[in-house]
């Protein structure tokens, strides 16, 4: 009995040391997991701090020159060499940590979040530099440029948050406190909304760290603790060399990926359409004198590029995760050159520069292919020759030409402007291209539009190139491979059109859109809107009120189909993200209401510009879709169309 007893504590014993080894060594495996993930989190960290680093100079120059505008030479001289030491220090500390594996000594660490807290204050010290008398444009240009760089921040640092604290805190909080030193109600609330903004960014980059979380236990699920554990490592991996840019390999993990970046780009984009309405809104103002009218246009031009820039960011994000689809239509090169001169020639004559535009090859051949993405390809061409030459002039050329039973368009924008340096050529089309020479920095956005140029070429079995003009300048190229329907009706053969103003201006709409404003009634109209931003109430309570037309506000999808329930109107404007209720919930709802009010004319009125977003609003029972900002004309055109069709067709104004 006590041998038993022995021999089975023995065998206990035995089976016990068994357990703890193996439990031992998967507590060692999971720790150098856990360690090679932190690891990662932090390469992204400083990889996202080093790519800051010329964005920031960027914008510490602009608001420089604005704050020239009031402040001393010497003031602002001592702000901006303040701020670019304090950036080169984070670049070469970033560096340093780099050739460490994302590692710092607990000394550099924690000198490395000090300057990261100087920086941010340096931003909200910009304020001090201004006169604390009343609330101007500059002030709201300081703020603008200053919420730009936090909200940078909140998704750059996102892989740690204390880099955030340390950046937003000091930097809004500074900014209310003199913002608050004015002593105004205007100023107050002012304070009010930088404080909800500070809580939004972090709320941003928790979600961000959440999503990445989620991102990793999906990817345990299917291939096991040891495969989890690799997978994730391999994943961050990827994502510091790919600039927070993640290879998702699961269906789940894509998806998460996908639904963050709708998000944060809803986000970022509503607010700023809500600026750009704004600024539309306060040009219209006659009394307004010249140089406020010079500043609102500046504030105007920057928040359409930031706008842009977010898009073009979420483009190669879509591109680079294969969902991108090529949305296929009738176009031809003769209707492309109309509207390309119809423009960019005004904003050429604008800025002092010839437009010259050239058609050879069977220019009214019908094609099929995604003419939005032709236009994008384009115009990013057109718009960084304009950017870059200063004076003389700006050539399009476009060739059509039959080649194995397909149709070649190739696409040529030469300048006259200063060029690319050499050194820079090999790397126009590549990620995140920058250049610098002579102090002159070419970026904002420039790589980018180019990246996406790139894609969209080799996704229509094309091509992009560059090249150096020997008398000065540069000229851009792509080609794509299209569909032809059918030749061209005076027979086929080579056929050199040029494009004069005349010539464009007299050949015949193919739409004439804008006539459908003289469309709209006499009476005034009951307009519901259903938006959740303040800001965008605002503005879509300027342009009805101005035409005289009653408008009545729901701030969400549930609030709209109560009010359609129980009031009568004549068109209904749709924010598609909503709280409690989005817009495409309370569309559906309002369709199977068992009254008339079904049948209200509905218009989609939102952020998310992707033709997807299109395709899910009409599909939802919508009539017209508007993407934001919000553009008078477009607006206008958009509801003339739907309420004289009776049918309620289909009709959509892309932003």
């Amino acid at each position: 009995m006590v041998g038993t007893s022995v021999f089975g504590l023995k065998i206990t014993n035995r089976a016990d040391q068994k357990t703890e080894a193996f439990a031992a060594k998967q507590r060692v495996t999971t720790e150098g997991a856990l360690e090679e993930i932190d690891r990662a989190r932090m390469e992204i960290y400083f990889r996202s701090g080093i790519s800051a680093v010329p964005l920031n100079v960027v914008n510490g120059l602009i608001l420089a020159a604005m704050l020239l505008t009031a402040s001393p030479l010497l003031h602002v001289g001592i702000w901006f060499g303040a701020g670019v030491s304090l950036a080169l220090a984070r670049f070469f500390l970033a560096k340093y940590a780099l050739t460490r594996g994302g590692r710092l000594t607990p000394l550099c660490d924690r000198l490395f979040l000090a300057l990261t807290t100087l920086s941010g204050s340096l931003w909200g010290v910009a304020f001090f530099l201004l006169p604390a008398t009343q609330i101007s444009v500059v002030h709201f240009a300081v703020a603008f440029i200053l919420s730009g760089m936090t909200a940078g921040a909140a998704l750059s640092s996102a892989t740690r948050p204390i880099g955030i604290i340390a950046y937003n805190v000091p930097a809004i909080s500074l900014a209310a406190a003199y913002i608050a030193m004015i002593g105004t109600p205007p100023a107050y609330g002012m304070v009010v909304l930088l404080f909800l903004y500070l809580a939004v960014t972090i709320r941003i980059s928790v979600q961000y760290r959440n999503t990445l979380k989620e991102a990793f236990e999906a990817n345990a699920s299917l291939e096991g603790a040891k495969m989890r554990v690799e997978t994730q490592a391999k994943a961050l991996r990827e994502l510091a060399r790919r600039h927070e840019m993640t290879a998702r390999k699961g269906e789940d993990a894509t998806r998460a990926k996908s639904a963050f970046l709708a998000g944060v780009s809803h986000d970022i984009k509503n607010p700023l359409a809500g600026i750009i309405g704004l600024s539309r809104r306060l040009s219209e103002d006659e009394d307004l004198d010249a140089d406020t009218r010079k500043k609102n246009r500046q504030i105007y031009d920057a928040a359409e590029t930031l706008m842009r820039f977010v898009g073009d960011l979420r483009d190669v994000s879509i591109i680079e995760s294969g969902q991108l689809n090529l949305m296929q239509g009738e176009i031809t090169a003769e209707r492309l050159a109309r509207d390309t001169r119809m423009l960019w020639e005004p904003k050429a004559r604008a800025k002092g520069l010839q437009f010259n535009l050239t058609l050879t090859g069977d220019s009214q051949l019908v094609l099929v292919g995604d003419s939005a993405r032709l236009k994008q390809m384009l115009f990013t061409f057109i718009r960084n020759a304009l950017r870059f030459t200063a004076s003389g002039c700006v050539d399009v050329r476009l060739d059509v030409a039959m080649n194995a039973g397909k149709a070649r368009l190739k696409a040529v924008v030469e300048d006259s402007g200063r060029g690319v340096p050499r050194e820079a050529e090999g790397r126009l089309f590549k990620n995140f291209f920058e250049s610098d020479t002579d102090g002159i920095r070419i970026m904002d956005g420039t790589s980018t539009g180019l990246t996406i140029t790139r894609h969209l070429a080799e996704m229509m079995e094309g091509d992009v190139g560059y090249e150096r003009r020997k008398e000065g300048g540069s000229s851009f190229w792509f080609t794509a491979q299209l569909i032809s329907l059918d030749k061209h009706e005076k027979g086929s053969g080579p056929q050199a059109v040029s494009t004069s103003p005349s010539a464009i201006e007299d050949a015949p709409a193919v739409h004439r859109e804008t006539a459908q404003a003289n469309n709209l009634p006499d009476q005034p109209l009951r307009v519901l809107a259903a938006e959740d931003n303040a800001i965008n109430r605002t503005v879509i309570e300027g342009f009805l009120v101005a035409r005289g037309w009653s408008v009545e506000f729901a701030e969400n999808g549930e609030q709209a189909v109560e009010a359609a329930t129980h009031k009568a109107f004549d068109l209904i404007l749709m924010d598609m993200r909503m709280p409690v209720m989005d817009g495409l919930q309370a569309t559906r709802a309002i369709r199977d209401l068992p009254t008339t009010a079904a049948m209200t004319p509905i218009i989609a009125l939102t952020a998310n510009a992707r033709r997807e977003d299109e395709a899910q609003c009409l599909a939802a029972g919508m009539d017209g879709f508007i993407s934001k900002p919000i553009d008078t004309q477009r607006l206008f055109d958009t509801i003339a169309a739907v309420i004289s069709d009776g049918s309620g067709g289909s009709i959509s104004k892309a932003g």
